[in-house]
């Protein structure tokens, strides 16, 4: 992902020189794409030197650099980037809980309170609330920094202004007691997970809400959680991925798919037989197009036979089903593929049609 912020800014420098006039759609990308690659200065720099371009920022501006801060652990710089926004009337709800998760992920657990302190007060937007999401966020942080009596009083809070606790923030509850040695009140709290037949392995909780897929064209990385109700078995296989096979290493990856398939669940795989056949039909300098990408497993066979021949070849695969695309760029990615592939979502007779896949052999 590295690499995206100097073509973004490559890009943006060619418009100007075509004559081609950018505007703020074109610097929102800009900043996010500058802020994965680490390059959060640059971020903030894009976003000061837009008023002499004669852009005017706008809510997605600060979102984008806002996330860029939060992305390199610069959680004070975050927080001035949701004031400023606060200040001309940009900021909404997304803007402050990117600010609440810069300061929770940099072990800036005081600072995370005060924002969780200042929800439905004139201090931030009018649409945040101390709500499931901030007190989720006030718990992680809480939780991190060992600060176990804090998360105990944050879970009475909850109740008595009617929020009711999850899964997660009851697991970040019980993991800050066991972490000091507070074996009571852990077990209160697994006790009422257990109540309200909630997964009672507070460990695999905990696990399963900080795994993420993350890929350029979303803002923010996608929780697992969140596709496994639409993708379960796809979702098992990339956590199956990430646990046995060996990160950027192409061909750990497919024997671990080829074994999940045998040993776990079936998957809409090629055979042996099939495999070879397509392998044997690539050539080094082949644009291929993929109709049906599922999990991604042929795009990275063609993918290692492509570097085989001498790294010239691309793919690019379509899949209609989102879920299914977001867990196969995810264990692409893994693979350490995402040079040799594209993911695109969505039907692949639409993407031909719009002749954005370029050349096809």
């Amino acid at each position: 992902l590295g690499h995206h912020w100097e073509w973004a800014l490559s890009l943006l420098g060619e418009m100007s020189g075509r004559g081609v006039e950018p505007d703020v759609v074109t610097y929102n990308v800009a900043i996010a794409a500058c802020g994965r690659g680490q390059e959060w200065a640059r971020s903030l720099a894009l976003l000061e030197g837009m008023p002499a371009a004669g852009i005017t920022p706008d809510a997605e501006t600060y979102q984008a650099s806002a996330l860029a801060c939060s992305r390199n652990s610069e959680w004070e710089q975050a927080l001035a980037q949701m004031a400023t926004a606060h200040e001309l009337g940009l900021a909404n709800a997304e803007t402050y809980n990117i600010a609440m998760m810069a300061c929770a992920s940099a072990g800036a657990w005081e600072a995370t309170l005060a924002l969780l302190e200042a929800a439905g007060t004139s201090e931030a937007p009018k649409d945040v609330s101390r709500d499931l999401m901030s007190y989720g966020v006030a718990m992680y942080a809480c939780m991190e920094a060992g600060q176990w009596p804090t998360c105990l009083s944050l879970l009475e809070r909850m109740r008595e202004e009617q929020v009711q606790p999850d899964s997660v923030v009851l697991a970040c509850a019980a993991q800050a007691c066991r972490d000091a040695k507070k074996s009571p009140s852990a077990n209160s709290i697994v006790d009422e997970m257990r109540s309200r037949k909630m997964d009672t392995n507070v460990s695999e909780v905990l696990n399963e809400a900080t795994l993420a897929v993350d890929f350029p064209e979303v803002r923010s990385p996608v929780p697992l959680s969140a596709l496994a109700p639409m993708a379960a078995k796809e979702v098992s296989l990339y956590k199956y991925v990430r646990n046995r096979a060996t990160a950027g290493d192409i061909d750990s990856v497919i024997k671990v798919i080829e074994r999940f398939a045998e040993e776990r669940s079936w998957l809409k795989i090629q055979g042996d037989q099939k495999k070879e056949l397509l392998e044997a039909t690539l050539r080094p300098t082949d644009r291929i197009v993929e109709f049906g990408c599922y999990v991604g497993y042929s795009s990275m066979v063609m993918a290692r036979r492509l570097r085989e021949l001498g790294c010239q070849g691309s793919v690019t695969t379509c899949e209609v089903d989102a879920a299914n695309a977001y867990v196969a760029r995810g264990v692409i990615q893994f693979a350490g593929a995402e040079g040799e592939v594209q993911v695109r979502v969505g039907c692949a007779s639409d993407w031909v049609a719009t002749g954005q896949l370029g050349t096809i052999d």
